[in-house]
């Protein structure tokens, strides 16, 4: 229900829906349990429930950024879960874009904006990311 409502109506706040592309829960958790985190994390944040569910999603979000800073391997939506972090949780906001910056830096996103203009769509969306970034 949350990744529903997050997918239905907060992604589209964040450039159009750029942070999340999956369609459906299982086929983002299979590409970031940080991402599924951030979305239900943010979700939690906006829910009526005197913040029950808040409270249990977000010590699992601070858990996966936490291991995200020492892990080898990332990948674009590790990216997208720090920027949705960044952007709704004024807390850790700083953090969580440093360590976004920095992965993505990692990832050579800085170098498909020039190749977007060749409009192949893996580059267009790495661009698309990295301008998210900022």
């Amino acid at each position: 229900q949350l990744f529903a409502r997050f997918r239905g109506t907060l992604n589209a706040y964040l450039w159009g829906g750029v942070a999340l592309l999956h369609d459906n829960l299982l086929s983002a958790r299979q590409s970031s349990p940080l991402l599924v985190a951030a979305i239900l994390t943010v979700t939690a944040l906006h829910a009526q429930d005197e913040g029950v569910s808040f409270d249990r999603c977000y010590p699992v979000f601070l858990d996966l950024a936490s291991q995200c800073m020492f892990q080898r391997y990332h990948t674009l939506d590790d990216v997208r879960g720090l920027c949705i972090g960044a952007f709704w949780l004024s807390d850790v906001s700083w953090k969580l874009s440093g360590l976004a910056v920095r992965i993505a830096t990692e990832l050579n996103l800085h170098q498909f904006c020039a190749k977007a203009l060749r409009d192949e769509p893996d580059h267009v969306e790495k661009a698309r990311l990295w301008y998210f970034l900022y």
